[in-house]
């Protein structure tokens, strides 16, 4: 019995990488904007916590982005 037991073990074993990598589909990548002024307006928006002092970041956080 432990060697049956031990035998549909490694066959699960072996048989999980195949199963993944039938399951996974990958999401499509996104797309970046075609105009590089709304890409760099993104850029500085999202990079501004960086540079804020921690007192302002609540403000930040608390406007709305959009």
């Amino acid at each position: 019995m432990k060697k049956f037991a031990l035998a549909a073990l490694i066959a699960v074993v072996a048989a999980s990488p195949a199963v993944a990598a039938k399951k996974s589909k990958k999401a499509p990548a996104p797309v970046a904007s075609a105009n590089s002024n709304e890409n760099s307006a993104r850029l500085v928006r999202d990079s501004l916590p960086v540079f804020l002092p921690s007192w302002m970041i609540p403000f930040y956080l608390a406007s709305n982005k959009s």
